[in-house]
């Protein structure tokens, strides 16, 4: 079971093109994807490149909590 919609390390992720990312994150949604939703995660791309410029770990967008049934919006591990 993938536990998230994105997952790559945070170099990667900020050389990734925000329409493959955004690909990726559609691709992976169970529901039907709306225009708010997709706006929201290519302000979080944006936003996320340029906050995390020079920072190593990995990143992972719509990330499942085990057992709860949730999805957190981005996770950032440094």
């Amino acid at each position: 079971m993938n536990r998230n919609y994105y997952q790559n390390d945070i170099s990667s992720f900020i050389n990734e093109e925000r329409t493959s990312i955004l690909g990726h994150l559609s691709s992976n949604n169970e529901f039907s994807l709306v225009e708010n939703q997709k706006n929201s995660w290519l302000i979080q791309i944006d936003q996320l490149k340029s906050w995390l410029v020079g920072i190593q770990g990995s990143i992972s967008f719509e990330y499942t909590i085990p057992r709860m049934g949730k999805r957190i919006d981005c996770v950032v591990i440094v």
